[in-house]
């Protein structure tokens, strides 16, 4: 063995150990850097009513829609199917006005009878407008079907004779309840106060901003 080649060799291995311990270095997968944590500012608005806003909010900016009934009940009926509860679903047909048979007309002439009529697409409504065909206007209440079926009272007042006004009589009802979603109305008449002939409503239309929601019919026929 040649004793020189020993120490050449280790002075080669001390000469390349730096580089080759550089280039392990280099080939090592770097490590990510920490960020620093981010600082998030406190909500104003609690994450329930950012993610489902109000009714109201929901509603603005789309356009009012305008529905005839797509479905009543009555307290009472005439008959069926003339002057029956299902008249007063969809347009206006009575051809003039007069004891038409294509308008609702109750049982009796001298009772406190009522309608509730409903519609496809629930709406935030602005106006309610009742077609009065015969003996207007004996209505003394106007409610509002809410989608869980129960009533709020938007309009009242006594009995009064309009047959001298223009025919059909229309009873337009607005409202200011952006932030309630209905699925329909009631209305009440009240024919023991005038003694004239029946209150005969032909159709209802309601005005409203258009929403969502699955509605639940009144569980009992009264409010």
């Amino acid at each position: 063995m040649n004793t020189r080649t020993v120490p050449r060799t280790l002075s080669v291995l001390l000469v390349l150990s730096p580089v080759l311990l550089a280039c392990g270095l280099l080939n090592q997968p770097t490590q990510p850097a920490q960020a620093p944590p981010i600082q998030v500012p406190p909500t104003q608005v609690p994450l329930t009513q950012a993610s489902y806003p109000s009714p109201t909010t929901a509603a603005v900016g789309a356009a009012p829609i305008h529905q005839w009934a797509a479905d009543a009940e009555a307290s009472s009926e005439w008959d069926a199917p003339d002057w029956s509860v299902k008249q007063v679903t969809g347009a206006p047909n009575t051809p003039e006005c007069g004891d038409y048979p294509t308008a609702w007309a109750s049982a009796g002439r001298d009772a406190v009878e009522w309608i509730n009529v409903y519609y496809d697409v629930p709406v935030y409504p602005t106006e309610i407008r009742i077609i009065q065909t015969y003996a207007p206007d004996q209505v003394s209440q106007v409610d509002l079907i809410d989608m869980q079926g129960n009533f709020v009272t938007v309009y009242t007042k006594q009995p009064e004779d309009k047959s001298d006004r223009p025919c059909p009589y229309v009873l337009a009802v607005s409202v200011s309840r952006g932030d309630l979603l209905v699925q329909g109305v009631r209305i009440t008449i009240d024919q023991s106060v005038l003694n004239m002939d029946w209150t005969e409503i032909d159709a209802v239309e309601i005005v409203g901003v258009p929403g969502q929601g699955t509605p639940v019919r009144p569980p009992t026929l009264t409010p």
